[in-house]
């Protein structure tokens, strides 16, 4: 059965944009963060067939709460992660550029 290299990067891509937190979460995760701390996640994940088939893909990225209100009912945070992806499928090599996202995260808290 033929496989298109079309087929298998479109397969790449949606495993490296499932992975892991991405960067409008870590810019939204306001709670029990100081304003000014950082925080991050780092995930890795991939499978290997043999040594003609296998597939990797890792995703880092960091985030912070930037301002916060006096009455604690606003905040802003930013967020950035940046993510790859490589692999083999029968023999032919593929690999994916780096993909570099940012986000912004307001919130309000009511009550």
């Amino acid at each position: 059965m033929a496989v298109s290299r079309v087929s298998v990067l479109l397969l790449a891509t949606l495993a490296a944009i499932c992975l892991g937190q991405s960067a409008l979460d870590l810019a939204q995760d306001h709670d029990g963060r100081e304003v000014g701390q950082v925080h991050g996640s780092l995930n890795a994940g991939g499978y290997r067939n043999d040594r003609n088939n296998y597939h990797v893909d890792a995703q880092a990225g960091a985030g912070s709460v930037v301002w916060r209100s006096k009455n604690n009912r606003h905040s802003v945070g930013v967020g950035a992660t940046v993510d790859n992806y490589r692999g083999r499928y029968q023999g032919h090599r593929y690999q994916g550029r780096p993909s570099y996202n940012a986000g912004i995260g307001y919130r309000y808290r009511f009550g």
